[in-house]
């Protein structure tokens, strides 16, 4: 598979409904499509800035944005989905010098 090899078991079918989701979501809203600048593996650093508020972990929503606004868009949305608490996480971005070597055991 695409990723499988570099990111583990299963990578490539996260990456691919993902992508369904972000199309999905797209349609739904009525919001247009951000254009992917590839879909090559690379540092994380190369991608440049990436606009992620929120981490979702099975049921639980985890807002990660920094700084947060109260006058942000996206809020009407969280609470029209029925959150009136959120866990806050917030994250920086950060990457590995460089990625994992093809052989690297997974755990």
């Amino acid at each position: 598979m695409l990723y499988d090899g570099r990111l583990g078991a299963g990578a490539t079918a996260m990456v691919h409904d993902m992508m369904d989701a972000i199309g999905g979501a797209s349609k739904q809203s009525r919001l247009p499509l951000v254009p992917f600048n590839g879909m090559e593996l690379r540092p994380r650093l190369a991608i440049g800035g990436l606009a992620m508020d929120f981490v979702v972990e099975g049921p639980h929503l985890f807002v990660v944005k920094e700084p947060l606004h109260e006058e942000e868009p996206v809020w009407q949305y969280v609470v029209r989905a029925g959150f009136s608490k959120l866990s806050y996480a917030p994250m920086r971005p950060a990457a590995f010098p460089e990625p994992p070597p093809a052989g690297m055991p997974r755990v």
